[in-house]
């Protein structure tokens, strides 16, 4: 803080330089870390752990009919991986390594170049014969195209699936696969968090702003809180009942799903609202549940 002595006694402080005290932390590696952690993007379908959208294909596949046909999740490829030429594709291409000491080639991550197999740092990942580059990620569209073009900074999501036939064995009823078909299918473009980098190890992440691109326009993910499953009673504000007293609620709130809110009216009748909608009686709401 600088002090400037002017005439006449009068002492000016300025306060518009200040020394940095504490260094300002990265505000949005929160929000980045999550996202990753979400997508795993530059990770092999076996080092994904069962989190993020792993998680969710897992618990929606396999998909069956009749025991007789299931759709089951294989894994899945976020983006256009390919190298300069196009001539390599795929995540699998990315970590392809062969080592010059024991002649023997892999699929997998490397730890500085060594070995799985001997042990010895002499291992590298495999390039393009071609234009002898590496296989990347591509993103389709910039993110600055997208905000002047009014497009959503998107992915494409392919998924692998496999088609399984089942036999049932009238005798014993155990089921025995007759065929599998296995293909990868597009599936969706996904939104993906602002932008595109490559860290310090090599690998390709998102959410370096920690904003999306919906329709050309920033967005960002706000953080709310929520209540926690229970009952809870309170008072109405509004209501009161016939002798002048505020009226009773209860409301159920579950882990997912409608919220009920069951209160008296003025006539002293329970009546029941679905995600606070309109009010129908609760006997007819019990009723349509089945409760007799």
């Amino acid at each position: 803080m600088a002090q400037v002595q002017l005439g006449k006694g009068v002492l000016r402080k300025s306060f518009g330089k200040v020394k940095e005290v504490v260094h300002l932390p990265n505000l949005i590696e929160v929000q980045s870390n999550s996202f990753n952690d979400f997508v795993q993007l530059d990770f092999l379908p076996s080092e994904r752990k069962n989190i993020g959208l792993e998680k969710v294909l897992r618990d929606t596949f396999p998909v069956e009919h009749n025991d007789k046909v299931s759709l089951e999740y294989v894994s899945y490829e976020l983006g256009d991986w390919e190298c300069a030429c196009g001539n390599l594709k795929g995540i699998e291409n990315r970590y392809k390594w062969f080592c010059s000491s024991c002649k023997k080639t892999g699929s997998g991550r490397l730890n500085n170049d060594i070995c799985p197999e001997c042990g010895k740092n002499s291992a590298n990942y495999l390039t393009c014969k071609k234009c002898s580059a590496r296989v990347v990620v591509k993103s389709p569209i910039t993110a600055d195209e997208c905000r002047y073009s009014g497009k959503t900074y998107s992915m494409p999501l392919k998924l692998k699936m496999q088609l399984i036939s089942w036999d049932v064995d009238s005798k014993t009823s155990k089921k025995l696969i007759r065929d599998i078909k296995e293909q990868e299918v597009f599936f969706a473009d996904l939104p993906v968090m602002v932008d595109l980098y490559e860290d310090d190890d090599g690998c390709f992440k998102l959410g370096s702003t920690g904003t999306f691109i919906i329709n050309g326009v920033d967005r960002v993910v706000v953080s709310q809180l929520h209540r926690a499953p229970g009952v809870i009673f309170t008072l109405s504000k509004k209501t009161k009942d016939f002798k002048g007293q505020p009226c009773n609620i209860a409301r159920l709130i579950p882990a997912r799903g409608s919220w009920l809110d069951f209160e008296f009216d003025s006539n002293d009748v329970l009546n029941v609202r679905i995600d606070k909608k309109k009010k129908i009686i609760a006997t007819t709401f019990l009723q349509a549940m089945g409760i007799d």
